[in-house]
């Protein structure tokens, strides 16, 4: 059986050792919260600090956490209780937990403080999943061509991310369980990359060219059974040669402003008129929609609509929470993104922020577990209010650490009496106890 091994090379994590002696890096919260909880004591604080910083720089999100950093050999793992999209509940209980151990109570209340936030809102359940800003279509034929498509939008990106696949603008790709469906995405200082599975293999074409921030640019991207090609502000800037079928992400949903195989590869700004065609548009075409100041050229013809159209999200609400799909009619939950103001003559238009990450109950998979969000509760009079019966006696936990807030957990029973522990922000802790039958103070 594997053991855990601290990695020299790079010791924010453990290793996994193998019976023939192999290392295996592994970077999961699994050995931070359950193997330095358990050994925190004889950590030095250079060991301790050093996988601190791991959780820090590659578990903790928002208000929750990923259980599988996007680093790990593995990534991505689309589970939201132990892969790289969330966390199982008793997770950042855990992780909390041993920031408290290692005697870092400042960073361990500020962790709970974050966790509340998810956790009020409603029965927590098995696992909650890290939801990147985005809108989701349900998957249909139409948006799986075969043999050609077009994938267009207006982009105002506000800024770039480092690698040229992690700004997700339209998204219909996965690759967990087979490679298949396309993307439209950018990065690296604003080159634009289309990436799609052909005959079962991943094609990318990357532009050089780059679309600055700070303005509203049109993008697009076409292949038509033969070249692949993409387009910025209607000229075209890349170009390769390619046969071959498309392959469909049967089930898999078109996303607009970030990806359902990584929901971290995130876009940041504004996106207006997203649109997928089950042609390849002409280069006079995309052209066209590039200087249009009308937004349904492209998407009528004399009033009759496109028949290649497929999906158009037109963004025009500028209010609430969903949107409309305008070629079906369905009506589309906005998940976090904010409502802006598009390019003149335009109407309205989705912004997806910096930072866009909130965590909802994978309620669809996953059902309420006691032990997980109970998990919350111990750890609350375990390690915030130190309460630690030793069987004969009630102890508390390093009473002298202040945990950084002023309060009182009362009704903790032990051996016939009720104790009442104070937090001061200046002394550390306190407790209190008397019989249940009788109102005298015992210190």
């Amino acid at each position: 059986m594997p053991h855990p091994d601290h990695d020299v090379a790079d010791p924010q994590h453990a290793d996994c050792r193998h019976a023939d002696g192999t290392l295996v890096p592994v970077r999961t919260v699994l050995d931070f919260a359950v193997g330095g909880n358990l050994i925190a004591d004889k950590l030095t604080a250079q060991q301790q600090a050093e996988m601190k910083n791991f959780v820090t720089n590659e578990l903790l999100v928002a208000d929750w956490m990923r259980a599988l950093s996007l680093s790990d050999s593995q990534a991505p793992v689309p589970r939201p209780d132990h892969g790289t999209i969330g966390a199982y509940a008793s997770w950042p209980a855990l992780t909390a937990q041993t920031f408290a151990r290692f005697g870092d109570y400042p960073s361990f209340l500020s962790q709970l403080t974050a966790f509340a936030r998810v956790t009020t809102q409603g029965p927590i359940s098995q696992a909650e999943e890290l939801l990147y800003l985005s809108v989701a279509l349900d998957d249909r034929p139409a948006l799986n061509p075969a043999s050609a498509l077009t994938v267009p939008a207006w982009v105002n990106a506000t800024s770039w991310p480092t690698q040229i696949f992690e700004g997700s603008i339209i998204a219909k790709d996965t690759w967990t369980s087979r490679n298949a469906g396309y993307i439209l995405r950018g990065g690296a200082g604003g080159q634009i990359s289309f990436g799609l599975v052909i005959d079962g293999n991943w094609v990318e074409l990357k532009t050089t060219a780059t679309v600055p921030t700070g303005g509203w640019h049109h993008v697009a991207a076409a292949y038509d059974g033969a070249t692949i090609k993409i387009y910025i502000d209607g000229a075209l800037r890349a170009t390769r040669p390619q046969t071959g079928a498309l392959i469909p992400s049967t089930g898999t949903p078109v996303v607009v402003g970030s990806s359902p195989a990584d929901s971290s590869r995130n876009f940041l700004g504004s996106i207006d008129e997203a649109r997928v065609y089950n042609r390849a548009l002409t280069a006079d075409d995309i052209a066209a929609a590039a200087a249009a100041t009308d937004p349904t050229v492209g998407a009528t013809s004399g009033g009759t609509p496109d028949p290649g159209l497929v999906l158009r999200f037109t963004f025009d609400e500028g209010t609430g929470t969903t949107t409309r799909e305008a070629v079906t009619g369905a009506t589309v939950p906005i998940n976090g993104a904010a409502w802006a103001s598009s390019r003149p003559g335009f109407g309205k238009a989705l912004t997806f922020p910096v930072s866009s990450t909130a965590a909802v109950p994978a309620a669809d998979v996953m059902t309420f577990n006691l032990v997980g969000a109970g998990k919350f509760a111990d750890v609350i009079i375990s390690d915030l209010f130190g309460f630690v019966p030793d069987g004969t006696k009630p102890k508390l936990r390093d009473a002298a650490d202040t945990r950084g807030f002023r309060g009182t957990l009362s009704g903790l029973v032990f051996k016939g009496k009720s104790y009442t522990i104070t937090s001061s922000a200046r002394t550390g802790l306190s407790i209190t106890g008397c019989d249940n039958q009788d109102q005298g103070n015992e210190q």
